[in-house]
């Protein structure tokens, strides 16, 4: 189990306020300007031939206002808070289809597409933010005396693909499919990727032999598929400008009121490539009675390079992490769907559906020097042969109560370990722990480097709890020893002499690299 700090903080919220009179005095305001556009070609000739473009415009504006009174509340403090944003987003879509369409003799059917599809997404973020504000009815930042911030990027995305398409039926009985498309994206510096598909369907229900169902069975369909896709959007869920071009490092640019300077953002890759996906599924569709229709279906999916947040060693990395694409996971599961129409008439219409799926997820290959270990990425840690999903959390100081009222020897056994680690492996002489500021978490063993630790006052705290606890529970007086070095040097050292607050890094273990307080 990944092993991290206690830190109890009493922070309150929502003080000096009355509620309904914030709600009337500040403002949340939100004013959107849409403009969608949608135009087209169609040009028929030769017959089976039909060549379609399509173009597609859309733009939304959004400007914000935000504004807290310094007459009461949060806004108070600040003399008011005033931020305003003005957010753009454009997204244009334009493609090309050229489709052919034919019957030959009375059974044999044959579509078939060939196109090209462009895309380009471009977001404009602008927001500023004062306080100070003269007039408190007034939420204009020329109202405002003091800056807080302004802030402005840009964001562009683009995809370009080429496509094509096929699909042959014999007396819409015997159906087979094709598709391939090369696509290419902004996102990666190795932009092009191959994708294909393949499918075959057999509807049963129109077969000679069916012929004495027909009075209860108005269709039954047999079909299967395989195919590859690849997946670009590997790092959507972080929403900031850097996940469109996550092949380079970024930097935010900072000051201190006197110089210049920057700060790593984000660590980028220009190996990073396509997700890709080769998936395999089969089903049955079906309708009885005119009434009652649905489908069953069992899929089989394999991903492969995978995108990870894989920490690195910082002293041989020169970096916390890398995004890689590394592993292989597979993916399988049973959908169903079933509905029956309880009335199908003109001027009324229910239907009643059951709906149910149950998947399975297995991680299939990781690097070599991750198997032993695994990947931990957020609350997960990534194993060969465990789930995706299988949580790998925190254990707290709480367990040592656990168990003891409870004398589980599985966590008496588990809560021994995580000290003999933390004082063998990561404790410092002064009595704190040598953390890292990357989710105030600890790092790899006897990694304590000076200028990274986040020995925090709080963290401290949690400490001396552990070992009164585990004094209590075992009744030997090493946990003392422990806790008096971290209380004397880690705790009363991080509390400020008033005695009305602490300080987040200890002033003992820090050189003043984390300023909060």
């Amino acid at each position: 189990r990944r092993q991290r700090q206690m830190c109890i903080r009493d922070s309150p919220t929502a003080t000096n306020q009355n509620v309904i009179a914030n709600m009337k005095e500040d403002i949340r305001e939100t004013v959107y300007n849409n403009l969608t556009s949608r135009s087209y070609l169609e040009i028929s000739f030769l017959k089976n031939f039909k060549f379609t473009a399509n173009y597609s415009y859309d733009f939304t504006n959004s400007s914000q206002t935000v504004f807290y009174t310094p007459l009461i509340g949060d806004g108070q403090s600040f003399g008011g808070r005033g931020t305003k944003g003005s957010y753009n987003t454009t997204t244009t879509n334009f493609n090309q289809i050229l489709a052919y369409s034919n019957v030959f003799g009375d059974n044999h059917h044959l579509s078939a597409k060939i196109g090209h599809e462009y895309y380009k997404y471009e977001y404009q973020y602008l927001a500023g933010q004062k306080t100070n504000f003269f007039n408190p009815n007034n939420p204009e930042l020329d109202n405002g005396g003091q800056m807080q911030y302004i802030n402005s990027y840009t964001a562009n995305h683009n995809i370009e693909g080429y496509f094509g398409m096929a699909d042959y039926d014999y007396s819409n009985k015997y159906y087979l499919s094709a598709a391939f498309r090369r696509d290419g994206t902004s996102r990666f510096l190795d932009r092009w990727g191959n994708f294909w598909s393949v499918g075959a369907a057999w509807r049963i229900s129109n077969e000679a032999f069916m012929e004495g169902t027909n009075s209860w069975l108005n269709d039954l369909k047999l079909r299967a598929s395989y195919g590859t896709q690849g997946n670009e959007s590997i790092l959507s869920e972080y929403d900031y400008a850097y996940v469109y071009t996550p092949y380079q490092d970024q930097y935010t640019v900072t000051w201190n009121g006197s110089e210049l300077g920057y700060s790593p953002e984000f660590y980028g890759n220009p190996d990073l490539t396509w997700e890709k996906q080769k998936t395999f599924d089969v089903g049955v569709d079906f309708r009885l009675f005119d009434r009652v229709y649905g489908s069953f279906e069992y899929f089989y999916r394999r991903t492969d390079d995978m995108l990870f947040k894989r920490p690195v060693a910082y002293s041989t990395a020169g970096r916390p992490y890398n995004w890689e694409n590394l592993g292989a996971m597979k993916n399988t599961g049973i959908e169903f769907d079933v509905n029956v129409d309880i009335f199908n008439q003109p001027d009324l219409k229910w239907t009643v559906s059951l709906v149910g799926s149950h998947y399975k997820n297995r991680i299939l290959t990781l690097p070599e020097e991750n198997r032993k270990d695994g990947i931990t990425s957020g609350p997960f840690n990534l194993r060969e042969g465990k789930s995706r999903f299988e949580y790998y959390t925190y254990m707290y100081a709480g367990m040592a109560d656990v168990a003891a009222l409870t004398g589980d020897s599985a966590y008496i056994h588990a809560i021994d370990r995580i000290w003999d680690n933390i004082v063998g492996k990561k404790y410092y002489i002064t009595g704190g722990i040598g953390a890292t500021s990357n989710g105030e978490a600890f790092g790899k063993n006897y990694e304590q480097p000076n200028m990274s630790a986040y020995c925090e006052t709080c963290a401290a705290i949690g400490n001396v709890y552990v070992n009164y606890r585990l004094f209590l529970l075992h009744g030997e007086s090493k946990y003392y020893d422990v806790l008096e070095r971290t209380l004397y040097n880690g705790l009363i050292s991080g509390v400020s002499l008033d005695g009305g607050g602490f300080f987040y890094p200890n002033p003992l273990e820090s050189i003043g690299q984390h300023q909060r307080q």
